[in-house]
């Protein structure tokens, strides 16, 4: 019997893909000794911009280490977040004004796993860090300039990460820290 060499291709990608894809059935949700990094964007800043802005797109990255576990309840974890965001806005007729914000931060966290549902990881908690940024400012008629400035900034957040593989997921936060909302990827050690 002759073998085609594209039905061997194709049954090794489907098998490696079903490793890959299918989530373990022993997965916990977060561990203390787990590392996870999230690499993901933000919309909107929770800090006033100035000028009416409200926030535009950002990057951010995170990551976190678990620390402590309460038994039966949950996990402690700490670590620390990158973020930066710009916008920019027409206000009434001037000039257009843009601005940046960078965030510097630590993070600490309580990862629920008293759920018990495989590959969900929800968590809450709060940042503290450094933010630092440009705000526009109307020197003449109709001319913008930037002020920059460093600021203390802290915050709060909920979450969660769903796991396709125990080392890789998606997450996304609501909060008051760098943005309103971010999303993206995770990737657990």
């Amino acid at each position: 019997m002759k073998r085609n060499p594209k039905y061997l291709l194709l049954v090794i990608v489907l098998v490696m893909a079903q490793f890959l894809i299918q989530p373990s059935a022993s997965a916990q949700m977060f561990n203390k000794g787990d590392a996870v990094i999230n690499l993901g964007v933000g919309l909107g800043s929770t800090y006033d911009l100035g000028i009416g802005g409200t926030g535009g797109f950002g990057l951010n990255a995170g990551m976190e280490y678990g620390v402590y576990t309460l038994p039966k309840i949950g996990v402690f974890s700490a670590g620390g977040i990158f973020s930066w965001s710009h916008a920019s806005n027409d206000y009434y007729g001037y000039n257009s004004v843009s601005w940046n914000e960078i965030f510097f931060g630590a993070r600490a966290a309580f990862h629920l796993t008293m759920l018990e549902v495989d590959n969900l990881d929800v968590y809450g908690g709060v940042t503290l860090g450094i933010r630092s940024h440009s705000t526009p400012e109307l020197v003449n008629n109709n001319d913008f300039r930037n002020h920059y400035s460093v600021d203390p900034f802290g915050g709060v957040f909920v979450g969660g990460r769903w796991y396709f593989t125990p080392g890789f997921g998606v997450f996304s936060e609501l909060g008051y820290d760098v943005s309103w909302f971010k999303a993206g990827v995770s990737l657990r050690f």
